[in-house]
């Protein structure tokens, strides 16, 4: 569903070389997708001359009975951001590790007086997107501007913008995600009947997505979304395509017989592998 990574780090060691940046900071996430790529991306970077001057990875949850240690990161990651030697960062990871670099910039400089003054040249792999949530809403991504992101192939999709202008959390109680991302994106509160009244925002019907900011939410579909789509595209097609041929499901689900047709394994993985080569060129 998504393209090999291994692609991104070819493109990265060529656009670093482009510009002749050999010496970068590096972020990446605390996990093993973070640790691949370390060990993908040290060897890469050395072997063709580029120095890393600092390799932070940036924890996926914060444990508060660890806040020394947590505080001690956060000091070394601004002393590193504010380099004056490292004008390049490599950041690799999840959309929530921009809500962690823009998080470790506000606690040190609540009023961004300095963050916008930083000037460095941000490289970002293609899983990231530039998000905020939650009370982030109102803050800014300027120190991200002018940051380069390698993406994954998308088109849009017809009536996807459409669609997302037409849901509303109220039009199905029983839709309990719906409410969440509400709660999330618009940092409201819908009332329960088991809890007492809260002073924070009420959620209403007057909320739209396309009202939110850019950053909070985006009205187009993702490089990765678009990736999920074309994969569940192509596995309903394949499917269309056995019952076309006569596949009876009912009965095979039954343990009867059916009048299946000799299919052979190969026949269906190469159906398969054509829709999904054809999907990836939409």
């Amino acid at each position: 569903m998504v393209p090999k990574e291994d692609h991104q780090y070819i493109g990265i060691i060529q656009l670093l070389h482009h510009f002749r940046w050999t010496w970068i900071g590096i972020f990446s996430v605390d996990n093993n997708n973070g640790e691949n790529f370390l060990k993908k991306m040290q060897p890469l970077l050395s072997k063709n001359g580029i120095c890393s001057a600092f390799i932070e990875q940036l924890p996926q949850q914060v444990h508060l009975e660890r806040f020394p240690e947590l505080s001690q990161m956060i000091t070394i990651i601004s002393i590193n951001m504010r380099n004056s030697k490292v004008n390049v960062f490599l950041v690799y990871g999840e959309a929530w590790i921009i809500i962690w670099l823009r998080l470790i910039t506000f606690l040190v400089d609540p009023e961004s007086k300095e963050t916008a003054l930083l000037r460095k040249v941000w490289i970002m792999t293609a899983q990231i997107d530039f998000v905020l949530a939650g009370t982030q809403i109102t803050w800014d991504l300027q120190m991200f501007h002018g940051a380069i992101s390698f993406t994954v192939h998308s088109t849009a999709v017809a009536g996807f913008k459409e669609f997302l202008q037409t849901i509303n959390p109220f039009s199905d109680y029983r839709d309990g995600f719906r409410q969440y991302v509400w709660e999330q994106l618009f940092d409201c509160s819908f009332p329960k009947a088991e809890l007492q009244a809260m002073d924070n925002t009420q959620c209403t019907g007057e909320m739209k997505l396309e009202d939110l900011p850019a950053p909070v939410f985006e009205m187009e579909m993702t490089g990765q979304s678009y990736s999920v789509y074309n994969a569940v595209y192509a596995v309903a097609h394949a499917l269309q395509a056995l019952h076309m041929l006569g596949f009876n499901w009912k009965k095979t689900m039954m343990g009867k017989k059916t009048d299946l047709p000799n299919l052979q394994a190969w026949q269906v993985f190469s159906l398969n592998w054509t829709l999904i080569s054809v999907s990836s060129l939409m």
